[in-house]
C-alpha cells in the first residue's frame, strides 16, 4: 500500500488528464476507413503485431475517452510496480531490500513522461509482462517445474512481439544463473529459440507480410550508437535530467494554491509513513553478485535502444533499463552503513516533489491539448466543409508561458518538458474531430495572415532526427480554416484553463 500511495502522490496528483498523447490521436485516425489504394494497417505495422493489436482494440473501446484512458493508466502503473516489486522480493530474498528498490524505480526521474497520457498505457502493459516473464524464470530457476518455465517463455515471446525492447532479456537470464547456481544454463534456451525466431521475423519483413519500408519501423544501426549514448548519457547526467528536476521545482511551486495545498500534504503524509515503517526495519543483507545483475540488467534492456536506426532514447525506452538501475541502488545504499535510511527518505522526499511537479506540468500540457480538442469537436461542421485546415501553433507560444529556456524547433512542442502540441497529434486532432483521415491540415509556426485573397504562414520540414527546415506556404483564403488561441480560448488562460468571461 505504502508504495501505491507514493506513485499516486508523485505521479498522479491531482488526477486528471484531459487529453490523449499526439500518437493516441494518431492511433484513433488509422481505425477510420483508409484512402483507397493504401497498405492495410496491419502489414503496414506487421513488425510488432501485438502492438498494432493492442492499439486497434485500444481506439475501439477507448476512443477519445481522456477520463476513462487516465484511470486505466494509473491502474497498469501501480501493476507494474507492484509486479517490480514482486521480482525484486525473489532477487534479493528480503522485503526491505524489496521496497528500497521499487521505491528508487518508482521515483527515478528519467522515465516521467511514462505518467503522462494513454500511450503509455501500451508501455507499462509490455513492461510488465517482461517483469513477470523475468520473475517466473526465478520461480523456475528455485523448484524447477516446467510449467512456469512454459509460461516464462510465452510471456517473452509475447513481449518480443509487442515491443522488442526487451529482446536481450535472454542475456539477463544468463547473468541470473551464475548468480542462482540452482539455475540451469540450458533453461535459457527456449528463450534463445524465441529471440531467433523473431530476429528472422523482423529480418524477413514479418515472413514477407510487411508493406515493404512502412512494414519495419524501426531496425539497427551501429551508425546512431554515438547519438544514443549521448542522449542516454543526457537522460541520466546531463541535459534531460536536470530539465526534469529543475521543472519539477519549478512547476510544484507555480501549482495552483489549493492544489499545492492538497499535494503538499499528501506528500507529508507519504513521508511520515515512510519514515514509520522504515524505523522497525532492519539493515537487508544483500546477495554477492545482485550489483552484477543489475549492470546486467541495464545493460540487456537498453540495448536494444541503443542500437535504433531512428536515433534518440525517450523516457519510455528507460522503463526497463530503470529496474537494473533500481537493483543496483538497493547494494549501492548499503555502503552508507547506519546513514541508509536517511539517504532513502532524503531521496523520496526530493523525487516526489520532483514528480508531483512534473505531474503538474502533465496535468496543464493535457489541459491544453484538450481545449484544443474539444474546440474542433465542438466545431466539426466548419471542419468538414473547409478545404484545409491551418493550426497556428506560433499563437499559443505567444499566448501561454511554456519554457524557461528558448530551444530551436521548440515552438510549444513541450509544456515546461511535457509532450504538448507535435504535429502529427494536431494534424490527427483534426481529422479525427472531422472523421476524415485524408483531410488537409497544416501546423504553422508563424501565425497566418491574408493578403490578396491568400493565407501566407511557415511550416517546418522534417530532414531527419531533430534536423527540420522551414519552408513558406500559401493557401486561397477562402475555404481555409484557421484555429489558434484565441479562437481556443479566447480570453486569458489560467493553468491550461480558459478564465471566465467573456471570448474576444
Amino acid at each position: 500500500m505504502l508504495l501505491l500511495l507514493m506513485n499516486l502522490t508523485a505521479h498522479f496528483m491531482p488526477f486528471e488528464r484531459a487529453a490523449l498523447a499526439p500518437d493516441d490521436y494518431a492511433t484513433l485516425v488509422r481505425s477510420l476507413p483508409a484512402a483507397e489504394g493504401g497498405a492495410s494497417s496491419v502489414k503496414a505495422y506487421a513488425d510488432r503485431p501485438l502492438n498494432y493489436a493492442f492499439l486497434a482494440l485500444q481506439a475501439r473501446y477507448i476512443g477519445d475517452n481522456a477520463g476513462l484512458a487516465f484511470i486505466l493508466l494509473f491502474l497498469s502503473a501501480c501493476a507494474l510496480l507492484l509486479a517490480v516489486f514482486m521480482l525484486l522480493e525473489r532477487i534479493f530474498g528480503d522485503t526491505s531490500a524489496a521496497f528500497i528498490g521499487t521505491a528508487v524505480f518508482c521515483l527515478l526521474p528519467n522515465k516521467l513522461e511514462t505518467y503522462h497520457t494513454l500511450i503509455f498505457l501500451n508501455i507499462n502493459l509490455v513492461s510488465l509482462i517482461y517483469v513477470m516473464s523475468f520473475a517466473l524464470f526465478i520461480t523456475h530457476a528455485g523448484t524447477g517445474r516446467r510449467g512456469v518455465l512454459l509460461a516464462s517463455v510465452l510471456l517473452y515471446a509475447a513481449g518480443i512481439f509487442w515491443y522488442e525492447v526487451g529482446f536481450f532479456m535472454p542475456l539477463l537470464m544468463l547473468s541470473y544463473c551464475f548468480l542462482d547456481k540452482r539455475c540451469r544454463l540450458v533453461s535459457v534456451m527456449p528463450f534463445m529459440v524465441v529471440a531467433v525466431l523473431y530476429a528472422v521475423y523482423r529480418l524477413t519483413g514479418a515472413y514477407g507480410m510487411a508493406a515493404g519500408a512502412e512494414g519495419q519501423s524501426h531496425s539497427v544501426s551501429l551508425s546512431m550508437l554515438p547519438l544514443n549514448l549521448k542522449e542516454l548519457f543526457h537522460h541520466y547526467a546531463g541535459r534531460y535530467a536536470a530539465r526534469s528536476i529543475l521543472y519539477g521545482f519549478y512547476n510544484f511551486a507555480a501549482m495552483q494554491p489549493a492544489w499545492l495545498v492538497a499535494v503538499s500534504a499528501a506528500l507529508l503524509a507519504l513521508i511520515v509513513s515512510v519514515r514509520s515503517a522504515l524505523a522497525g526495519a532492519k539493515t537487508p543483507q544483500i546477495k554477492k553478485g545482485a550489483l552484477m545483475l543489475g549492470l546486467a540488467a541495464f545493460s540487456a534492456m537498453i540495448l536494444p535502444v541503443l542500437f535504433n536506426d531512428k536515433g534518440g532514447i525517450g523516457g519510455r525506452h528507460l522503463m526497463l533499463p530503470s529496474i537494473g538501475i533500481s537493483i543496483m541502488a538497493v547494494p549501492a545504499l548499503m555502503y552508507a552503513g547506519r546513514a541508509w535510511k536517511h539517504i532513502l527518505i532524503a531521496f523520496i522526499v526530493v523525487m516526489s516533489v520532483v514528480g508531483a511537479g512534473n505531474a503538474w506540468t502533465q496535468v496543464v500540457a493535457c489541459r491544453i491539448n484538450g481545449a484544443v480538442f474539444e474546440y474542433l469537436k465542438s466545431n466539426r461542421q466548419a471542419l468538414v466543409d473547409a478545404k484545409a485546415v491551418v493550426i497556428d501553433t506560433n499563437s499559443f507560444a505567444e499566448k501561454i508561458k511554456y519554457t524557461l529556456v528558448k530551444r530551436d524547433f521548440n515552438l510549444f512542442n513541450t509544456y515546461y518538458g511535457a509532450q504538448a502540441f507535435e504535429d502529427w497529434g494536431l494534424i490527427s486532432m483534426v481529422r479525427w474531430a472531422a472523421k476524415d483521415s485524408g483531410k488537409q491540415v497544416y501546423v504553422s509556426i508563424s501565425s497566418p495572415y491574408a493578403k490578396k485573397g491568400e493565407f501566407k504562414f511557415c511550416v517546418y520540414e522534417y530532414k531527419g532526427y531533430r534536423s527540420k527546415a522551414v519552408k513558406d506556404m500559401l493557401l486561397p483564403a477562402e475555404g481555409t480554416l484557421v484555429v489558434g488561441a484565441k479562437e481556443v480560448f479566447g480570453g486569458d488562460v489560467d493553468a491550461g484553463i480558459r478564465k471566465l468571461g467573456i471570448r474576444e
